[in-house]
């Protein structure tokens, strides 16, 4: 639960460190509307141009599901993701489905390697 709440904290405050801290080198991202990204440093070039034109306030929705098996783990889960545009201060929020896949690195510590979602409500894109 620590890797989401610093996860969290990162997209909330824009930032990219921070965010890029919780995933693996080899992160794969897998939207619904986008190509898939492969490296954490694909990640942190596009993390630059979200954090750059708008802020994220994130509510999560019912319980987050965290199933280990060994080295990996998936996680399940439901968020509430409030865009704002820092140009015209318009607030764009959407619902959205994620799994994660995490695998457990050398130094024992839990790392995001799948980033999955899809929308539940359609993103609004001014």
């Amino acid at each position: 639960e620590s890797l989401y709440q610093d996860w969290i904290t990162a997209v909330e405050t824009g930032n990219t460190d921070l965010y890029l801290g919780v995933l693996s080198e080899d992160i794969e991202l897998i939207p619904t509307d986008a190509p898939a990204l492969r490296t954490n440093k694909d990640y942190g070039d596009f993390l630059k141009t979200v954090f750059v034109d708008d802020s994220f306030k994130i509510n999560q929705i019912g319980d987050r599901e965290i199933i280990i098996s060994g080295n990996l783990a998936y996680a399940r889960y439901d968020y509430e993701i409030i865009r704002t545009s820092k140009n015209d201060q318009i607030s764009y929020p959407t619902i959205r489905n994620f799994l994660d896949i995490l695998m457990k690195n050398e130094s024992g510590n839990w790392k995001v390697t799948k980033h999955i979602w899809n929308y539940t409500e359609p993103d609004v894109i001014p």
